[in-house]
This record gives C-alpha cells, structure tokens and sequence, in this order.
C-alpha cells in the first residue's frame, strides 16, 4: 500500500514486461481493497493497454474489464477510449479480446455504454477540443501520443471502433 507510487512509475519506466505485468496484477488486487488510493494511479494502469508487450496489454486489458464488472472502479475521464483503441491493437488476440472484453462483459453490465460515449468518441479521437464540453480531459503528453488516433493514417482505426459501437448501440 506504500509503494503504490512507486509501482505506478515503474510501470511507465520499467523496461522488464514481466515485473510491469506483475505490477499491474498487484495495483488491480491492491485496488479490490484500495479502491480510492488507486484511482490517481488508474491512467498508469490504462497506459498499460499501449505497452510494448502484447502480455502486458491483455493482462491489463482483463483486469480494468473485471474491476469495472465489479464495481472497483468506474468508467470516467477517459478510461472508455483507452478500453477502445485497445480494439484496435496490432496484435490480434488483444483486439479480440478487447471487443469480447467491451461487447460481451461491459455492455452487458451497461447496455448503453456505446451509446453514453459515442459522440465523445468522435470528438476525443480526432483530438478535437473546439467544444465546450466535449474531450476535456486531464492527460499527460505521454497519453496523449500513446492514445491518439488523429490524422489521415488512423482513419480506418476510428472507424472500425464506431462500428463496433454503433453495432452495439441499443434503441433505448
């Protein structure tokens, strides 16, 4: 409980995937305890889904589904569109599981996810910060490069992720 700072730098810094895997299984159970003393740490733990390391990006793309199924943490800030980019990770078996992880366990828990964000998804992946509401979240140079899906040569990644949310939208 007194390294959870620490932990969440070597996350970012660490160079072994093996110890940055095993940390993040660590803040996920520190996080069924701590919940409020986590959630500073939570975009270290998002940033995760971005790793070098397709291990890492599944591990931590299992723990945030079962800590937000569980009702450890919430969806806020912009915790939904890391969980979406991840539908479009290079690495097959992490875009699968995070379309599994997004239609089968948080939809169902939220039927109307894909609905609540959709618009600021628009707005968030195209980096657009005109609006007065819309993608005004705090995030750290790192995250924004890490997460961006602006630009031309990111077109069809935004698309296939309002797709897959469109698909799943419901009418009520």
């Amino acid at each position: 409980k007194n390294n959870i700072a620490t932990m969440s730098r070597e996350l970012q810094s660490g160079t072994d995937p093996a110890a940055r895997n095993n940390i993040v299984v660590i803040l996920a159970d520190l996080c069924v305890r701590y919940a409020a003393l986590l959630e500073a740490h939570l975009p270290s733990m998002a940033a995760c889904l971005r790793d070098t390391s397709p291990l890492v990006r599944r591990q931590t793309l299992m723990l945030l589904t079962r800590l937000i199924c569980e009702d450890y943490i919430k969806i806020k800030g912009c915790l939904f569109f890391r969980l979406a980019v991840a539908l479009t990770d290079p690495d097959e078996s992490v875009a699968s599981l995070a379309s599994f992880c997004l239609t089968e366990s948080l939809h169902n828990k939220d039927p109307s996810i894909f609905m609540t964000h959709f618009v600021e998804c628009v707005f968030h992946f195209n980096s657009c910060i005109a609006h007065p509401t819309y993608n005004h979240f705090p995030q750290s140079e790192r995250e924004i490069s890490l997460f961006s899906l602006q630009g031309d040569q990111n077109r069809r990644r935004r698309l296939a992720i309002y797709c897959l949310m469109l698909q799943h939208c419901t009418d009520q």
